[in-house]
């Protein structure tokens, strides 16, 4: 049980991380942005910029897969991408 809190804190400091991140990507303030949001319906992201900000994401030492990133339609995906390569690597 241990373990599953500490995947549950590390998801929730990378939600923070990353949903400020897209908050200043997108040039709007992180409490707007909420976990279940869509990127392209709610946030009204391209896919283009999407690609765009998982640049942003491995510039602040984020990662995420290629193959991941085609999945990802809410910001909660986003966050669970990332974690689940960050916990791989």
């Amino acid at each position: 049980m241990h373990d599953k809190h500490d995947h549950s804190q590390l998801e929730k400091g990378l939600e923070t991380k990353i949903i400020g991140l897209l908050a200043n990507y997108l040039g709007t303030e992180a409490q707007e942005i909420k976990p279940e949001d869509g990127l392209e319906n709610n946030l009204h992201m391209t896919p283009s910029d999407i690609y765009e900000f998982v640049g942003v994401l491995k510039d602040n030492g984020l990662d995420i897969s290629e193959k991941d990133i085609e999945e990802v339609a809410s910001v909660a995906d986003l966050v669970e991408a990332v974690s689940a390569e960050s916990i791989i690597n």
